[in-house]
């Protein structure tokens, strides 16, 4: 602080150094008018009242800094190097000091005892509680709570360190029921529930919980007839245990003496006399020897059963007869019980020349017969043309058994006489339909074939009653191209007689799936794309085909007869053509071609593929990109 300043301070505040006066008047000046002095804070003038004295030495010797005042010596006081102290006249106040609970500003920072309101806790429990570290200068002393009566409520009530400690358990329910539970749990007394009763066992516990120990246990028993034995089913807490008594030999007493569950068993039965007369009997009966008596014979009827008991069933009943010549039955006038019944056999629709017998069952044998010679038709070679369209009559009473096959009639199965015809099939997609009508009393079957064999292999139609027994109507649709053989049959055996044949033919649209053409033979079947619509073709991307197609289509559809290879190939198609088979329409799957197929060259489509039995496959016949026109479907292998 300035000079002037400090020395005002100094001379304010140490009036009671007397012997400053003068230097306080002349400003503490040397006798040699030199600056002011400071006072030497070192030795005191014991002569004094212990203050500090002026420094009387040279003028060269006098301090160039100012005095520093500490009355109390702790190091803080006016002028000195630790700043001013805020009482000094107590060594243990000042800046530095330490607040200590004693109503002091003890570290000069205008706050009393500041910093010791941390409370202090004592007690546990319920009984612990807390003071202030320091009040009103004077540390506090920390009393406990009074300790309470332990109750059930999560607390410490009695002070001791422990929690609802004291109240042990309760017990609730019986037998293997009763369970025991801490009177107090999370300070709460907590509910007794018993367990829930369980079916009463053999074990020494009251399981069902009823007060009674194994109670309700039924006997167990052993053993049988007079072996049976009955035991206490537990005692004790242990199973009874059944020791069957022991068994003897049997006897007719109505007992099971031996002990296998049969009463009297083992003595058998008696037998007496045969057929209506045999009479059986035990030989014991509700524990008494029995005897057996046969019963009476009666006259013998048609019954299954031996009457007069002579050892033979209905004997001595002879035979029936019934029908005259070929139609001549006889039958047993007792059969199993059951009354003969005669049936004459079925007269033949004409008589037979020349073989001694009345064919017809009219009585008479061989009669009207006359000389008869048969038709040139009668084999598949020899076959008459036929007209599609046109009406035929034919006669084949005198024809003969030449084609001895077909699938669609049983029982005599082709036995009658027949004549055959043959037409020209186009191969192209049209439906041929051919009607036998005989007179009535004719049973006729009309049936049509692939080729000359005119066997079950090469049957492409059979008819047989499609309009009452004269009547048979056969469908054929888009048969190869080549000859069709029609047969006119009968069904019965050696039957012939006069007939008509009519036909008609339409059209069939095979260019969408589900109407494809059913192929029926091996051959060539042939058809022309243009004009009709894209309506399916391979997805795209399928394997060896290209990707997709605009062109028309048309389908057939092949059923494999046998387990083998079919071959379908477009050679000689006018167009650029695809080929396509699969196992169901939208789904062709099974192979595919474009072009160049193995029996074909350039822009004709050919496949092969493995058939299964019974498997039917259809035939997708297209072209590439928008290509259309005539096409030769050849199918071989089917």
């Amino acid at each position: 602080m300035p000079f002037s300043a400090w020395r005002l301070t100094l001379c304010v505040s140490s009036v009671a150094v007397v012997a400053w006066v003068a230097g306080c008047a002349t400003g503490f000046r040397g006798d040699d008018g030199g600056p002011p002095r400071p006072v030497d804070s070192g030795a005191h003038d014991s002569a004094t009242d212990g203050g500090p004295k002026p420094d009387v030495g040279s003028d060269s010797a006098v301090d160039a800094g100012p005095v520093c005042i500490d009355m109390d010596g702790d190091g803080f006081g006016m002028g000195c190097s630790g700043g001013p102290d805020c009482d000094d006249h107590n060594p243990n106040v000042s800046p530095s000091g330490t607040e200590v609970c004693n109503g002091t500003d003890d570290d000069c920072d205008s706050h009393t005892d500041e910093g010791l309101d941390t409370p202090v806790f004592c007690g546990v429990g319920a009984c612990r509680t807390s003071v202030p570290q320091c009040a009103s200068g004077m540390t506090s002393t920390c009393t406990p709570r009074a300790p309470g009566t332990e109750i059930c409520n999560g607390i410490d009530d009695n002070c001791d360190g422990q929690t609802d400690e004291g109240f042990g358990g309760m017990t609730c329910g019986i037998g293997a029921c009763q369970v025991t539970v801490a009177a107090c749990m999370g300070g709460t007394p907590p509910p007794c529930v018993p367990t829930s009763p369980m079916p009463e066992t053999c074990n020494g516990v009251d399981d069902d919980c009823n007060t009674m120990v194994d109670d309700g246990l039924p006997m167990i028993s052993c053993g049988r007839g007079a072996c049976r034995r009955s035991v206490a089913g537990c005692a004790a807490g242990v199973p009874g245990v059944c020791v069957p008594g022991m068994p003897v030999a049997e006897s007719c007493n109505g007992l099971d003496d031996n002990c296998d569950g049969v009463i009297d068993d083992g003595f058998g039965a008696l037998n007496c006399g045969a057929g209506a007369c045999a009479r059986t009997v035990a030989s014991c009966t509700g524990g008494v020897p029995m005897s057996c008596t046969p019963g009476t014979p009666t006259t013998e009827t048609c019954n299954n059963i031996d009457d007069d008991c002579n050892g033979m069933i209905d004997d001595g009943l002879g035979l029936i007869s019934c029908g005259v010549g070929a139609c001549l039955r006889s039958v047993a006038a007792c059969t199993a019980g059951a009354l003969g019944t005669c049936t004459p056999g079925s007269p033949a629709a004409s008589e037979t020349c020349g073989n001694n017998i009345d064919d017809n069952c009219n009585g008479a044998v061989d009669e009207l017969c006359v000389t008869c010679t048969p038709p040139g038709n009668t084999t598949c070679p020899s076959a008459a043309p036929y007209a599609i369209g046109s009406t035929v009559m034919g006669n084949n009473t005198c024809s003969g058994n030449d084609v001895s096959s077909f699938t669609c009639a049983t029982g005599y199965g082709s036995a009658g006489f027949d004549t055959t015809y043959t037409f020209a099939s186009t191969g192209g997609p049209t439906r041929y339909t051919v009607t036998m009508t005989g007179p009535s009393g004719y049973d006729t079957v009309l049936h049509a074939h692939a080729s000359t064999t005119c066997n079950g292999t090469d049957e492409i139609a059979c008819a047989d009653d499609s309009a009452g027994a004269n009547v048979s109507t056969v469908t054929i649709d888009a048969p190869p191209l080549g000859n069709v053989y029609l047969v006119a049959d009968g069904y019965h055996p050696s039957e012939g007689s006069t007939y008509t044949l009519t036909s008609s033919s339409t059209s069939l649209n095979n260019d969408l799936c589900a109407n494809a053409i059913r192929i029926v033979a091996n051959g060539t079947y042939v058809g022309n794309t243009a004009g009709l619509g894209n309506n399916g073709g391979p997805p795209s991307g399928t394997p060896g085909c290209v990707l997709g197609s605009n062109a028309p289509e048309v389908y057939y559809s092949i059923t494999a007869r046998t387990t083998g290879t079919i071959t379908a190939s477009l050679c000689g198609s006018s167009y650029d053509t695809v080929l396509y088979v699969g196992t169901s329409c939208g789904a062709y799957d099974v192979v595919c071609n474009d072009d160049s197929g193995p029996s074909c060259a350039l822009n004709q489509s050919s496949l092969t593929w493995p058939a299964v039995a019974g498997t039917t496959y259809y035939i997708g016949v297209d072209g590439y990109s928008t290509n259309a026109g005539t096409f030769q479907l050849a199918i071989s292998g089917y």
